[in-house]
């Protein structure tokens, strides 16, 4: 991961050298933004990894006291000032229930509220564009905020439960802005085909939040249509991929499932659908060669017990 971290780095150095160019505003935020998804992305990848993340960034905009002008400002606004500053909590390392922590938090959720309001107001004087589909990339992308930074840390993953509806609606968005990219692909081919079966974007829509839907919700029908939509759309999205998304995603739910049907009667623990003992409560990874990565699932259950987990291998398909 050394090149990443060296590519952040020369980002941070860009992010500085546009406050300069106030003359291409619109251009820089839009850098911004994609910067900012990035080091979100590249945060979550060294969690995983068990690696610290080497570099800091602060991005800058400029202060706005009054509503966005545009969805293109409230997007930008939301990834930096609200997903990448509450991911650099949750992904710091640092115990989340500290005085501490919990104060950053509330700054975080502070910031959200106010986003949202503003949002809201310019949605009300601009509602040509609700339901289009940069408005519900925006939707999206508000509802994985929300989820972030509501989860309660002491619940474990039983804390996801109570977002089923959250997590109904974020795949009822996804759905809606896959079918509305494939369709607008299909219009601007050449040949008028069906388009390509891969995509690849720079920015962040919908792959986060098909995985968080995949690994974490444990509603079979909801996390089995966030695989089907992964496996239907096949895209890569920045540095994250659908098809190692899916491959693991797969694997985890089988893996759980699994868990609770083979367990002897009356073993199992609290908690519907899957019960929180064989809920995967760690996921780790390391590269085995330029084209593997391994990765590794412990549930709760297996961590209390002192066991390892298991290790799979997975090709590092997009």
């Amino acid at each position: 991961m050394a090149h990443v971290a060296s590519a952040m780095v020369l980002c941070q150095q860009w992010n500085r050298d546009f406050q300069t160019h106030s003359h291409a505003s619109e251009a820089i935020a839009s850098v911004i933004l994609l910067l900012a998804q990035l080091d979100s992305q590249v945060r979550q990848i060294f969690l995983v990894q068990g690696l610290p993340v080497p570099w800091t960034t602060q991005f800058i905009l400029p202060p706005s006291e009054g509503c966005f002008m545009s969805l293109d400002e409230a997007h930008v606004s939301l990834e930096v000032k609200v997903n990448n500053n509450a991911l650099k909590l949750l992904t710091s390392g640092i115990d989340i229930s500290t005085p501490e922590a919990l104060a950053k938090k509330e700054d975080c959720l502070h910031e959200f509220r106010r986003w949202n309001s503003k949002l809201k107001t310019y949605l009300a004087v601009s509602p040509h564009e609700r339901g289009t589909i940069a408005a519900n990339v925006l939707y999206l992308r508000r509802s994985y905020a929300k989820v972030m930074l509501s989860l309660d840390p002491t619940k474990g993953e039983l804390a996801h439960d109570e977002f089923i509806e959250d997590y109904a609606q974020m795949l009822d968005l996804a759905s809606r802005i896959l079918e509305g990219l494939n369709d607008y692909s299909t219009v601007n081919s050449d040949s008028g085909s069906k388009p390509t079966k891969r995509h690849f974007s720079v920015e962040s829509t919908v792959t986060e939040t098909l995985f968080l839907i995949g690994v974490h919700c444990r509603e079979p029908t909801i996390r089995e249509r966030a695989l089907e939509l992964m496996r239907l759309y096949p895209r890569r999205e920045g540095m994250c991929g659908t098809m190692l998304a899916l491959s693991l995603g797969e694997t985890l739910t089988g893996l759980e499932r699994t868990a609770c049907q083979t367990s002897p009667p009356g073993s199992c623990s609290e908690g519907p659908w899957v019960c929180a003992d064989h809920r995967v409560t760690k996921i780790q990874c390391k590269d085995v060669s330029y084209q593997k990565v391994a990765i590794l699932l412990r549930t709760a259950g297996e961590q209390r017990r002192g066991s390892e987990g298991k290790w799979f291998t997975f090709h590092k398909t997009w």
